[in-house]
């Protein structure tokens, strides 16, 4: 089974200074590996493949982490939210004005 997998994603996934993946998901995916006793065909997707929704261009039966899209579901089955990160727009603490 070939796994799509990330490498810009801190702290999610990246390479780390002895050049291999590290973070959340390539942890996540060590555990299942070892519950599963399977070993993922893991690779990072080239340019071309990392922006195509197509499992077709990406040659992957399963991507590692991945938003869910109205357009994705086209091409990709998805499990319930593994990961939720509450992102947000933050300013210097010294500003005077609002933000609404």
């Amino acid at each position: 089974i070939a796994l799509r997998m990330w490498d810009e994603y801190p702290p999610i996934s990246f390479y780390g200074e002895n050049g291999k993946l590290q973070g959340f998901m390539p942890d996540y995916i060590q555990l299942l590996e070892s519950k599963l006793n399977y070993k993922f065909k893991q690779f990072v997707p080239t340019v071309e493949e990392g922006v195509s929704n197509d499992p077709r261009v990406s040659h992957a039966d399963v991507v590692s982490l991945l938003a869910d899209t109205q357009e994705r579901h086209t091409y990709w089955r998805f499990t319930n939210t593994l990961l939720s990160f509450p992102l947000h727009i933050v300013t210097r603490n010294d500003m005077s004005d609002h933000l609404s």
